[in-house]
């Protein structure tokens, strides 16, 4: 298994940082969304129409063969202790996992970030090689 601290010379994590004005900074997220090679989207109890648009670009490259070529959506479970927990972010989220399934698209439920980071450092070791290979041999 390739680690990443052996891909560090050829593997860069961006984040794209948040302007005070939301209109640039979408514009820059989606223009950068068709570079990555891997997307990961984290949900807890919030989802907009600027994440739908940025999840729809990246799964519409994605089917197109173009890149991201990973796209992993993990939602953070929920406690709903009462009915009235459940609001209209909490309903949208369970529609967007309802389309990824549909989607035949796979998405991670987790419950804390220690149990995120062992999912998503299992499916890095999975990845990454090939990554790894696509990169040096391009």
């Amino acid at each position: 298994m390739i680690s990443l601290e052996e891909m560090s010379p050829i593997l860069t994590i961006n984040s794209v940082n948040v302007e005070s004005d939301i209109a640039i900074a979408q514009f820059r997220l989606n223009k950068e969304i068709p570079s990555c090679e891997i997307i990961v989207f984290l949900f807890h109890k919030v989802y907009g129409k600027h994440t739908r648009e940025e999840y729809e670009l990246a799964l519409e490259n994605f089917k197109a063969g173009k890149m991201p070529h990973y796209i992993y959506v993990c939602f953070k479970e929920v406690n709903l202790k009462r009915l009235t927990d459940i609001d209209k972010n909490i309903l949208e989220l369970n529609n967007l996992s309802n389309e990824i399934v549909n989607d035949k698209q796979i998405f991670i439920d987790y419950s804390s970030t220690t149990e995120l980071k062992k999912i998503m450092s299992k499916q890095f070791d999975l990845i990454l090689p090939e990554i790894a290979d696509r990169i040096t041999n391009s």
